[in-house]
């Protein structure tokens, strides 16, 4: 049972909240307390929340979820866990993701409580019927990395760059849109209708997307790397050492999704794909060095 609801949880999926420390480390406050300590907080409280929403989504997305070969082994696809279960999990994990939101002490309260509204209202109206709505479901699960990135920001009162929320925007519609691809592939060879957006995308469509993405977001990391603002601010004339990392990494993952087919859940591949962990550590190290060394 407790593997169960740890699975239901998702628990893996909350590598995604870890972009709640990205304004603390890229303004160089990461090892400051009076700045970790509100970064720690406002991660525990994602982590909680973005549980619940799974949860409650799981339970939607039941009788679909029986027809994917992989989702159908999920606890409640599969029966392990019941509904009501679901639900009184679901509901747990609010209140203690409100009773963290009430210790939040800090500068950047008032802001991190907006954000967390805003977070939870788009993901409540996402599962009711915005992700029916092609290219609308893959701008509003881009925008909740947006709202972590200022919520880890603004709630621990640093400033945050228009950069960040940038690359931070078109890395996640990447991300995005190669899990819809994962999707697209199922419903055109055996036409099972995993989600209703997908009646929207077509391979062809998916594969065109990306590629467009992951050329901005190349570009837009380029630009960004070579920005005089960028070198004074680090103080440093070797931030574009850190592009490779970026261009080696998109150009992985591309492979995994578009050669592979095997980008149905992006922190499934982060994890266990070698090149693609290698890289961000790559990047998060060579990043560090500058800023820090």
């Amino acid at each position: 049972m407790i593997t169960d609801i740890i699975s239901l949880m998702r628990i893996r999926q909350w590598v995604k909240n870890l972009f709640v420390f990205a304004p603390a480390f890229f303004s160089g406050h990461i090892f400051e307390a009076k700045y970790l300590f509100p970064s720690i907080l406002i991660f525990v409280i994602y982590c909680f929340l973005s549980s619940a929403i799974y949860c409650w989504n799981d339970v939607r997305d039941v009788e679909k979820d029986k027809l994917h070969a992989v989702k159908c082994d999920r606890p409640i696809a599969s029966g392990r866990i019941s509904v009501k279960c679901a639900f009184l999990i679901s509901f747990v994990l609010l209140f203690l993701s409100a009773v963290c939101l009430s210790l939040a002490d800090f500068v950047g309260k008032h802001c991190l409580i907006c954000c967390v509204a805003v977070y939870l209202l788009i993901n409540v109206f996402y599962s009711l019927f915005l992700k029916s709505i092609p290219l609308v479901d893959v701008f509003v699960i881009s925008f909740g990395y947006v709202l972590r990135i200022v919520s880890g920001g603004g709630g621990a009162g640093i400033w945050i760059s228009q950069w960040i929320v940038m690359m931070t925007f078109l890395l996640a519609l990447f991300l995005a849109f190669g899990k819809r691809r994962d999707d697209a592939v199922v419903y055109e060879r055996e036409g099972v209708i995993l989600r209703e957006s997908v009646k929207g995308y077509g391979l062809r469509f998916v594969d065109v997307s990306m590629s467009i993405i992951a050329s901005v977001t190349m570009v837009c990391y380029v630009m960004y790397c070579m920005s005089d603002e960028v070198m004074r601010n680090y103080q440093s004339d070797y931030v574009y050492t850190t592009a490779i990392w970026v261009i080696f990494g998109l150009l992985r993952y591309s492979q995994i999704v578009l050669r592979e087919e095997g980008g149905g859940d992006p922190v499934y591949v982060f994890l266990r794909d070698k090149s693609i962990f290698i890289c961000a550590l790559g990047w998060l190290v060579n990043f560090a060095w500058i800023i820090y060394g």
